[in-house]
């Protein structure tokens, strides 16, 4: 049955249309109302209106409008019961109980089966199995403290060893193929998909780890880099890698990047800034992420011609999204990690303020 209508109207009540826009997009006053820049389409000049009295948003740009839980729904990508969910969970109201709820049932097991799993991965790293693993990331000149804070992990060279410490501890096989942990053969057969490769746990903005990326140990590897496949909690096209660390700090711009270690070595160095995407170019929904948080982006991505060329779709589509696109030229090294090893958080400091416009 349908959530009570009394219950819905406590939610919405509890959550003041503005005060919850604020968290994700500037508001500016317009007279009893608010006005902003659109989070779900590309826009330089605010179309987006806050009415007070009807706590109620409408874009007279792409017509999205609704009430506070219609702007969760869009704004976080998820289904209705779970904007009302999220909303309730913010204003500290218990939810009613629903036991065809089977949609939200299974995202949260999914992200309690990947929570297991990095567990895995990072007792892995620092067992006597990790020691490869371990050594890479000492020669990539990372401290303990950064491999705790990003929760690195070691996925061990086996084919099996994740999906039987996760059956072991009561998670089914298909639960694993949903999660993309593991994968099917031609012949039927499952077995990990990550192997033999550092871990990095892909973390959303509320702290949920959705997904892993994996970076092969074998220099002939198909694959250097492998990120998990799609599943209804992960979206590769509405995310950014480290994003949780930066939509705290308190620059006024983010450092956009184009691999995990780039962000995590600036990340060490003291730029809390930076982001990347997860495995693909840019998309505009990455770009209008980034405009809730800034109004200026540096892009830092490789000096050599597929950087480049990445750059040049960086900036006309965080230009499109309303944000001021600066360009990092590097000389002297190849990508911001290996820059920050030779020059140093001071020279990196001094590579930002000499960022121009493209």
């Amino acid at each position: 049955m349908p959530l009570p209508d009394e219950f819905l109207q406590t939610v919405k009540d509890s959550n003041e249309i503005t005060s919850v826009m604020s968290t994700y997009v500037s508001l500016k006053r317009a007279g009893r109302d608010s006005v902003c820049l659109c989070p779900f389409h590309s826009e330089k000049t605010p179309s987006c209106h806050i009415y007070t009295d009807t706590q109620s948003f409408y874009c007279f740009g792409c017509g999205a409008g609704g009430d506070v839980i219609t702007f969760i729904r869009l704004i976080e990508n998820l289904d209705y019961i779970e904007s009302v969910k999220f909303l309730a969970q913010r204003a500290g109201i218990p939810m009613p109980e629903d036991d065809r709820d089977q949609s939200g049932r299974i995202k949260q097991r999914l992200l309690e089966i990947n929570r297991e799993a990095a567990r895995f991965y990072r007792d892995v790293l620092i067992s006597e199995k990790g020691e490869e693993g371990r050594r890479y990331l000492a020669e990539r000149r990372l401290t303990e403290n950064t491999v705790r804070k990003y929760g690195l992990g070691y996925a061990p060279d086996s084919w099996d060893c994740l999906k039987r410490h996760m059956m072991a501890k009561g998670y089914g096989e298909d639960e694993l193929l949903a999660a993309a942990l593991i994968s099917r053969s031609q012949k039927g057969t499952t077995y990990d998909k990550f192997r033999h490769r550092i871990m990095f746990p892909i973390i959303d903005r509320r702290g949920n780890i959705i997904a892993f990326g994996g970076r092969a140990l074998e220099a002939d590897a198909l694959a250097k880099y492998l990120n998990s496949d799609e599943t209804p909690v992960f979206h590769k096209r509405s995310g950014l890698f480290s994003l949780n660390f930066a939509k705290n700090t308190k620059e006024k711009f983010l450092i956009l990047c184009e691999g995990y270690m780039d962000v995590i070595s600036l990340n060490q160095a003291g730029f809390d800034n930076a982001v990347a995407t997860l495995g693909t170019a840019i998309t505009p929904e990455q770009a209008r992420l980034m405009r809730q948080y800034c109004e200026q982006v540096v892009i830092s991505y490789d000096s050599d011609v597929a950087g480049q060329k990445a750059t040049m779709k960086a900036i006309n589509l965080l230009s499109d999204a309303g944000v001021d696109a600066r360009v990092l030229k590097m000389s002297g090294a190849k990508d911001p990690d290996e820059y920050v090893k030779k020059y140093g958080a001071d020279g990196f400091r001094m590579l930002l303020s000499r960022s121009g416009e493209p």
